[in-house]
């Protein structure tokens, strides 16, 4: 397992800026900060820079190269909220395997109404269809179709599309309530796109 140091940088925690330590990593791990180096440890000079923890990008549409992208400027995590599960799958196993692109999650498709947003967008990119639920009884079927694709999280839009200069249909509120009590029940986070506080209430 590899096991180095990287010495003379200043250290962000996450939290507070707490100076210049040395930091020890094993494989994958930070194993020991402001301890003092091992003496077989390789050394990684670090000063000038500040190390801090791996940022997230908590709304994405991912792909290997914004994901190359992305590692550059300390993102090592890219939530990715919507995309067509045939396309997200390779990303996910490149992500897996290597190290030079960051880390992908994704809800894979989003739960909208019939014609609601964005199904309006996509007409003319060749795209598969969009699953959509017009009822809170297909709210679980939906939800269960989204976790064999590998899906980590389920996104509903809750969009009128007002705020996009578009009048579309919306997700009825007991659809959205099926829908995240059918991921809760199987440990899934739900969570919602939504542009305005009408939308958010």
């Amino acid at each position: 397992m590899t096991r180095y140091v990287i010495e003379g940088a200043r250290v962000f925690d996450g939290e507070h800026l707490i100076g210049v330590r040395t930091v020890e990593v094993e494989g994958a791990r930070i194993v020991a900060v402001g301890a003092p180096a091992p003496a077989a440890a390789e050394r990684v000079d670090g000063s000038g820079a500040t190390l801090l923890p791996g940022l997230i990008d908590a709304h994405t549409h991912a792909d290997l190269e914004t994901l190359g992208h992305a590692l550059q400027f300390g993102v090592t995590t890219e939530l990715d909220m919507l995309s067509f599960p045939q396309t997200m799958a390779a990303v996910r196993r490149a992500a897996a395997e290597r190290t030079d692109i960051a880390d992908a999650r994704s809800a894979s498709m989003a739960l909208t109404a019939p014609g609601g947003y964005p199904t309006q967008l996509r007409g003319n990119l060749n795209d598969p269809e969009l699953p959509t639920v017009a009822r809170p009884d297909d709210a679980a079927r939906f939800v269960d179709e989204r976790i064999a694709e590998g899906a980590d999280y389920i996104k509903l839009i809750i969009e009128s599309g007002k705020t996009l200069g578009k009048d579309v249909p919306v997700v009825e509120e007991g659809i959205v309530k099926a829908a995240v009590a059918a991921a809760h029940d199987r440990d899934r986070m739900a969570i919602a796109h939504a542009l305005t506080i009408e939308a958010t209430r």
